[in-house]
């Protein structure tokens, strides 16, 4: 063996070993990361409240504080829920958006009042006849990104639907009226739906956000923000 087939292999183990290293890092700050989605659905298809929580750890919350800064924002709870991207709140379709964010792990916001304006994934639709409501996620929470550096199977959730009457039918956890899909028993659920007692008497319809896979999916992106650096 030449000293140059030497030299390639050794540095080939030592990408590999820095390579693993980094991969180890990146899937112990995902571990520590949750995610929670809860909204509540009222008889005409609307949607009463939403609330959304992240508590991403320490670690990956001065990740995203240092990058919220660079970018300019006063607070990582200002940098992922109102700033551009696929998290931005459109507070034109509620009534009220609170985003929370206590400086040290966690971060959230609460919405009231929903409309159909600027939202997708989710749809809620009113059967007057049989006096149901139904309320489907199409995106559901995809755990395979399709890229080996990013598995947001690391990341633990729970997507909460609180419907206006009894659940009739579903694929998640039913609990009287409410339902919870989780990441330990509907790791790979490709759509997430519930259907209702109607206990209202108005009609109407209104979506709710299908946006859990895109805050899982940054919370994969902060977390890669912090092993790149782990690995410098």
């Amino acid at each position: 063996m030449t000293n140059k087939q030497q030299c390639r292999e050794d540095t080939e183990d030592s990408s590999r070993t820095v390579a693993a290293l980094v991969m180890l890092a990146f899937v112990v700050l995902l571990a520590g990361c949750t995610v929670t989605y809860e909204a509540d659905i009222a008889s005409d298809g609307s949607i009463d409240q939403l609330s959304v929580e992240i508590d991403m750890g320490e670690e990956l919350y001065q990740s995203a504080q240092a990058q919220a800064q660079q970018e300019g924002y006063d607070s990582v709870g200002q940098y992922l829920f109102d700033g551009e991207g696929n998290n931005e709140i459109d507070e034109s379709a509620w009534d009220s958006v609170e985003i929370s964010d206590d400086g040290e792990s966690t971060v959230g916001y609460t919405a009231e009042g929903g409309t159909a304006d600027g939202l997708e994934n989710v749809t809620i639709t009113v059967d007057e006849e049989a006096s149901e409501v139904t309320y489907v996620d199409t995106e559901g929470v995809e755990t395979d990104t399709g890229s080996a550096s990013a598995d947001f199977g690391e990341v633990q959730w729970e997507y909460t639907v609180n419907m206006p009457g009894e659940v009739t039918d579903t694929n998640g956890n039913a609990d009287g009226a409410s339902v919870t899909w989780t990441s330990d028993e509907h790791e790979n659920v490709t759509e997430l739906r519930v259907t209702s007692e109607q206990t209202g008497d108005s009609d109407g319809s209104g979506p709710g956000f299908g946006l859990l896979t895109g805050l899982v999916g940054l919370a994969v992106v902060l977390g890669l923000g912090v092993a790149r650096r782990t690995r410098r």
